[in-house]
Parts: C-alpha cells; sequence; structure tokens
C-alpha cells in the first residue's frame, strides 16, 4: 500500500490516438481520461473534406480541393457547407505491457513522470542493444474508487500486431526489474554527475526521442524513483 507498483503484459490491445483540433482556443470544452481541456475539433468541408482554416472566407480558393464547387469564381459558401466539429483518429492492434505507477512517487505529470518515461526509454535502448524507436510510451489513466484515478506507463508496439520485443521482454519478469535496473547504473554513474549545474546529459536521459520534454527531464528525479522501485523489487 505504501508503494503500489505492477506490470502486465498485454497480447493484444486496440489503442486509438485522437486529434481534437488546434489546443488554446476557448470552445468545446469537456473531460477525457479526467482531463478537462478545451476540444474544438475541425471544420471540414462538406464537399471536398478540406480543414477550414482562419480567413476561411476571404481566401476560400485556396483551401478547397481542385474540383470543390466552392473553389469555383463567385462560389458563396455557408456555414451549412462545414461539418462543425469533428474528430480525427487512428486505430491500431498491438501488444503493449501496462506499468501502474506509485502515483506518490511519480505524479500524474510534470518532471517526475517525465524523467520515468526516459528512464524507460534508456532501459528499453540497453537492454534490446539498438534502436527501439517501434517501442513507444503513453500515460494512460483511469477511474479507481470515489474521485481518485489509477496511473500507469503503457509501453506500445507502434507496429501493427506487434514485433515480438514486448513478449519477450515479459517471457520473465524479472527482465522489467533488470531493465529498470540497467537504466539506473546509467544514470546513477554518469559524469554528468560531477557537474552540480547539470541535471542530464545525452550520455545518459537527453535522448533525441525526449528532446521534446527536455526541460522536464531530471537525472535526480529518474535515480531516486528508479531506485525506490528497485528496492521494493523483491516484494513485488
Amino acid at each position: 500500500e505504501e508503494f503500489p507498483f505492477g506490470f502486465e503484459y498485454l497480447p493484444r490491445v486496440k489503442l486509438r490516438e485522437v486529434n481534437f483540433g488546434q489546443p488554446g482556443v476557448e470552445s468545446h470544452e469537456f473531460a477525457v481520461a479526467g482531463e478537462l481541456a478545451s476540444r474544438p475539433g475541425f471544420q471540414l468541408c462538406r464537399h471536398c473534406g478540406k480543414v477550414r482554416r482562419k480567413g476561411g472566407r476571404e481566401r476560400a480558393s485556396f483551401q478547397h480541393g481542385y474540383d470543390c464547387k466552392l473553389r469555383k469564381p463567385g462560389a458563396e459558401e455557408s456555414e451549412a457547407d462545414y461539418f462543425d466539429s469533428l474528430y480525427l483518429f487512428r486505430e491500431l492492434e498491438s501488444e503493449a505491457v501496462r506499468i501502474l505507477l506509485p502515483l506518490a512517487e511519480v505524479g500524474s505529470s510534470g518532471t517526475r513522470l517525465q524523467s520515468l518515461i526516459a528512464a524507460l526509454n534508456l532501459g528499453l535502448r540497453r537492454y534490446f542493444r539498438g534502436d527501439v524507436g517501434h517501442i513507444q510510451v503513453a500515460h494512460q489513466s483511469e477511474p479507481a474508487c470515489g474521485e481518485s484515478r489509477k496511473h500507469f506507463l503503457v509501453l506500445f508496439d507502434s507496429v501493427p500486431g506487434g514485433t515480438g520485443y514486448l513478449k519477450e521482454l515479459l517471457r520473465q519478469p524479472e527482465n522489467l526489474i533488470n531493465l529498470l535496473r540497467s537504466a539506473f547504473d546509467v544514470v546513477s554513474r554518469c559524469e554528468c554527475r560531477e557537474d552540480e549545474t547539470r541535471d542530464g546529459c545525452y550520455r545518459c536521459l537527453l535522448a533525441y526521442r525526449e528532446s521534446r520534454r527536455m526541460d522536464e527531464i531530471s537525472r535526480k528525479a529518474a535515480e531516486e524513483i528508479l531506485g525506490k522501485i528497485l528496492a521494493a523489487a523483491d516484494t513485488l
């Protein structure tokens, strides 16, 4: 109860990624997976399927498909010519590993979560001894008791049907623990520890695939979280 942590292999899972449109637009606000946000979607032309952008009426001839009737000179468009709010998604079936997060230690967002994701990516590269760009990590939450939520990290194979990498990883439960231990060995011994102004480097966590989240990745945070997980590994 003090340190909830666990993982499971999912041999067949259906994954969906939804594009809710341009963020920051104050419209169509509703909650998804417990997160309240504006989700305006896309306005699409009913005749050609092109996305309507800002200034759409002034630049209509540049927005529509070549055979669209609204592209013709003098054509007048109205709101009825557009789908009001449409969401885009893609779906695939693959294999995955779901990891229950110790929420009190990791949290559901921010530095500690992103640091653990970076550490998992580091461990994957070392465990499989090469590029594993097809294995991606996503955050998932689901309702628990009352208003609380359980939070997970999901390692999934982005190749439809899966490549067998994750099946191999979870062939023995100790393999995932060894993966985490391998990442811990790197972050706890990296040369950047000697520089007080640095909290990570490209030899440990700041790999290219984490570049968008680089300001949220901390070697110290990853070392602390991995250390607590490994200290409790024998009691899992």
